[in-house]
């Protein structure tokens, strides 16, 4: 630590409070000490367990034994998940055969048939982009591998895509595939996949032990391979054992490395939901159960930390919503097999995080995009509507509008329209790495078919121009000063944003704000059943030279023709809706949208330009 920088620490320490600062300082110190007995360990390939080194010190015998006890071990509780899905046979298989013949779609690289799987590369943009350096060095140890960030709009290579491939999600619809129809071709990949990822994948080198949030996510998928597997006659118990070996390797890498800072998030929830597999996994050792309880216990006061009482994260991102809800949901479930019963306020408040996943889904598949997206999901198959379906809270009747105060969105959904207004809403315990410059953007749907959308996430760090550009007002359904962003991206920081504290109001439909230190708010209201209108104010304009601008982002399914001051909005060639605004003439310019992380499309936005004095600027849509 250098000395110059020591006021700084005891500030730091100081706003954690004696139990956080304890608990970041004892868990630097733990992962300090690993790292230095782990280090050497790792470059002579010492580092992995072996099961006669974990049997002599859990007192456990030969694994032949020990596997006789594992095979007892079934996930009962989740039983009947995705029943829908895994129902439907012919879909099932047709994936199935895909993965068997080594092709994926990650993040946005569409269907890729691998000859050799790229454990360690970006190979979405090697095809791409061939000249580039896409590849992440295997032989360096995990503390040594850094993710350097791309400074232009051409994109370097991505860390997430070996992350995603290696997190397994594959071994769910192989397993599944083969628990029904009993073939060896299903069985056989799976041991393939899982020889040939050990094999390029020593315990603590390389990329893919980098994260400790995709190291729990992979142990959770790899124990539910097991559950799929392990009464198949054609695996050998030498691969068996390997496999056991390594799950125990991944309980070791997550005790020693826990993402816990002053503002935990889906991260540390990820190490722990794996970590947790992980200890049903290994209940027959000795000590186990007590890693379980205190694992669960850790959850439930996350959940009490990052829930807010109204069911939303606090990560401020409907995405990251949805991964969070589906870890809680396995934390349930997983709870059952544990034998540990669950407090009645996490259950109601579960169904409220459901319940929130179904106000904001325009459709069954399409959630809107509020913050940060990267696509992230725990199991293949994620949240379905099925699941939504079957938790949420059963709405009043007639209920059409629901006001998330915490998480600072305002819902109005019925048979023609959904529609979403987003608020200044942030308090100082939230991360703020997912936020958006979103302030009053408006989502906007009309029987349907999205209309107005947020353009989501195109990539993280290998650019921070299409990060920044993903994430700037400029991007949103908003109002804003020409060239300046409601919260400033400060020098080299793609996952944090300095958004001031601030309370919503009790008005669903007004967002007010000072952001640009010019008061600003925009109402929403219904005129009549088929006319949105949406006033925009400044207040306290008189002595500001500032341009105002207004933007508005069209789903790339959505065409736009002017008519006079209107802006008729089609939808495969049929007229959907009408924008007007007699005090701004809007221009169409090209744009993007990200349906998902990696992968943008070209869209349209409508975007006007005035003096800041003209107000208010009353903006009419008017659906056919």
């Amino acid at each position: 630590m250098k000395i110059t920088k020591f006021p700084h620490y005891v500030k730091k320490l100081y706003q954690l409070g004696p139990r956080t600062a304890a608990k970041v300082i004892s868990n630097k110190m733990q992962n300090s000490f690993f790292e230095q007995y782990a280090r050497y360990q790792a470059d002579h390939k010492k580092a992995s367990y072996s099961w006669p080194t974990i049997a002599y010190k859990y007192g456990a015998g030969e694994f032949k034994d020990y596997w006789s006890l594992l095979q007892k071990r079934s996930l009962t509780a989740s039983q009947e998940l995705y029943e829908k899905q895994l129902s439907d046979t012919e879909s099932l298989m047709h994936q199935a055969d895909s993965f068997a013949n080594n092709c994926f779609d990650i993040l946005g690289s569409r269907d890729q048939c691998l000859m050799v799987m790229p454990w360690h590369s970006d190979f979405r943009l090697r095809y791409q982009h061939p000249d580039a350096d896409y590849l992440f060095d295997k032989s360096l140890f995990y503390k040594d591998i850094s993710i350097n960030s791309g400074l232009t709009d051409r994109l370097v290579k991505d860390i997430k895509v070996p992350w995603e491939l290696s997190r397994c999600a594959h071994f769910f619809v192989l397993g599944a595939a083969f628990k029904k129809s009993n073939e060896l071709v299903y069985a056989r990949a799976f041991q393939d996949y899982v020889q040939d990822w050990l094999d390029e994948n020593p315990f603590l080198l390389g990329p893919n032990w980098v994260c400790p949030m995709d190291v729990g996510i992979r142990a959770f998928n790899w124990v539910w391979a097991f559950h799929f597997f392990k009464d198949s006659q054609d695996i050998d118990p030498v691969f068996w054992e390997r496999f056991v070996s390594s799950l125990y390797d991944h309980l070791t890498y997550l005790e020693n490395n826990w993402e816990v800072y002053n503002k935990t998030s889906n991260h540390y929830l990820s190490d722990l939901i794996g970590y947790y597999a992980l200890t049903w996994f290994f209940g027959d050792l000795k000590g186990m159960a007590k890693k379980a309880s205190w694992c669960q216990k850790q959850l439930l006061k996350e959940f009490e930390k990052q829930v807010f009482e109204e069911g939303t994260d606090y990560e401020g991102s409907t995405a990251y919503h949805r991964l969070v809800t589906e870890i809680f949901y396995h934390f349930y479930l997983l709870s059952q097999e544990h034998g540990f019963s669950m407090p009645e306020s996490f259950l109601t408040k579960l169904r409220k995080m459901f319940t929130f996943i179904d106000w904001c889904s325009v459709t069954d598949q399409e959630l809107v995009k509020i913050g940060d997206d990267d696509s992230g999901k725990l199991l293949y198959y994620g949240i379905t509507k099925e699941l939504v379906d079957e938790l949420k809270t059963i709405p009043k009747a007639n209920e059409k509008e629901k006001f998330f105060r915490e998480f600072g969105l305002a819902v109005y959904k019925d048979a023609q329209w959904h529609m979403t207004l987003r608020h200044h809403a942030y308090q100082e315990q939230q991360p703020s790495g997912h936020f958006h410059n979103d302030v009053a953007s408006i989502t906007l749907a009309i029987k349907g078919i999205p209309v107005f959308v947020d353009p989501g996430s195109y990539v993280y760090t290998p650019s921070e121009v299409w990060r920044n550009k993903f994430r700037s007002i400029t991007a949103h359904n908003s109002f804003y000063v020409e060239d300046v962003e409601s919260v400033l991206f400060t020098e080299r920081s793609l996952f944090t944003l300095d958004v001031p504290e601030n309370k919503v109001g009790h008005n669903p439909w007004k967002v007010t704000h000072n952001l640009y230190s010019i008061p600003a708010s925009r109402t929403v209201s219904f005129e009549n059943e088929k006319i949105v209108l949406i006033e925009d104010v400044w207040e306290e304009v008189p002595g500001h030279t500032f341009t105002s601008c207004w933007n508005f982002t069209l789903a790339p399914h959505i065409t736009a023709q002017k008519e006079g001051l209107a802006w008729h909005l089609l939808y495969d060639d049929k007229l959907l809706a009408t924008l007007q605004c007699e005090d701004l003439v809007f221009e169409r310019k090209d744009s993007w949208f990200a349906p998902g992380y990696g992968h943008k499309v070209p869209c349209s936005r409508l975007v006007a330009r005035c003096d800041l004095g003209i107000q208010p600027v009353k903006i009419r849509i008017k659906r056919v």
